[in-house]
């Protein structure tokens, strides 16, 4: 999902939790919104691991060129492809947010975000017929990228 549909739906989603507990404040608010939108920050360490280039403009373009060319295969097609490593997609991010909100509630927000996020990220993947492990699990990511090629 491109980052401004981010952006928007964790606004209103944000808007939303802030208007039915409004003793979550503005910093709630606004900790929600950001986690929504900066949980794809791992999508820029990827690139940057992979091209060893700290350009954010180009790493938007190679995510924009490599979604377009992936999205004109086939889901069969797609399946012969490294699906990218993004560390805070998947249940061993989520599970380190649980106990970080155990020590403080701060990160009560941040998993709000994040689910906000990930639901939006698994709604595209069945919309597209991806599937749904590399926004579940990037361990599991991780293994079953095996003998599959880079995309470029």
């Amino acid at each position: 999902m491109l980052p401004h549909w981010h952006v928007l739906i964790g606004l209103i989603f944000s808007s939303i939790i802030w208007l039915m507990f409004p003793s979550i404040g503005f910093i709630g608010f606004m900790i929600i919104l950001l986690s929504a939108f900066f949980i794809d920050f791992d999508h820029y360490l990827y690139y940057v691991y992979q091209k060893h280039d700290l350009s954010l403009k180009n790493a938007y373009s190679w995510f924009i060129k490599r979604s377009k060319f992936l999205h004109s295969l086939t889901p069969k097609q797609r399946q012969q492809y490294k699906k990218p490593i993004l560390i805070f997609h998947g249940i061993e991010f989520w599970l380190i947010l649980v106990f970080l909100a155990l020590i403080h509630q701060i990160f009560l927000f941040v998993i709000a975000g994040a689910i906000i996020h990930i639901a939006c990220d698994l709604i595209q993947f069945i919309y597209i017929n991806e599937p749904l492990y590399s926004k579940l699990s990037q361990i599991l990511t991780f293994i079953l990228n095996k003998n599959k090629k880079l995309v470029f």
